[in-house]
């Protein structure tokens, strides 16, 4: 799916999809994530990634 798309489905601006892709410290609210998630039916949680602390 392109991020045009999935910006259409999840109702977000696409520079907010572009800055994920591009920004992997970017993290978009909560609200933002769920509406992606929703787009692509998955949980919440498979977006995140937990980053160790060094």
């Amino acid at each position: 799916m392109s991020p045009e798309r999935l910006a259409q489905l999840a109702s977000v601006p696409e520079t907010t999809i572009s800055r994920m892709i591009k920004d992997p410290a970017y993290m978009p609210p909560a609200s933002t994530l769920a509406k992606i998630a929703r787009a692509l039916q998955v949980p919440m949680r498979d977006l995140l990634e937990e980053i160790p602390d060094r």
